[in-house]
């Protein structure tokens, strides 16, 4: 069995929505932003692979897996969500 990076996880809160992400790894930074209609899981068979030499950041676009959209906001603002979760981690 490979070894596994430990995973970090948790919400990252940005306006009309908390995205939720993961992060495993160290180095030079990945982000893996998964299509319309699916979520992070869809990085499943590459994220620890990836994180083996890599800082892999993945997260749920709004309206996707465990992200928390409030009600009165649009879930096709995705331009908001990508600074929020990985500014949490200063990447160049």
């Amino acid at each position: 069995m490979a070894f596994e990076q430990p995973v970090q996880h948790g919400f990252v809160p940005v306006p009309g929505a908390r995205i939720y992400y993961e992060v495993a790894g160290t180095g030079s930074p990945v982000v893996l932003q998964h299509g319309g209609f699916l979520d992070r899981r869809v990085w499943d068979n590459h994220f620890q692979f990836l994180a083996r030499q890599h800082q892999v950041i993945r997260y749920d676009m709004r309206g996707s897996g465990l992200t928390e959209v409030e009600p009165t906001t649009s879930p096709f603002i995705p331009h908001q969500d990508l600074p929020g979760a990985v500014g949490e981690y200063s990447l160049p």
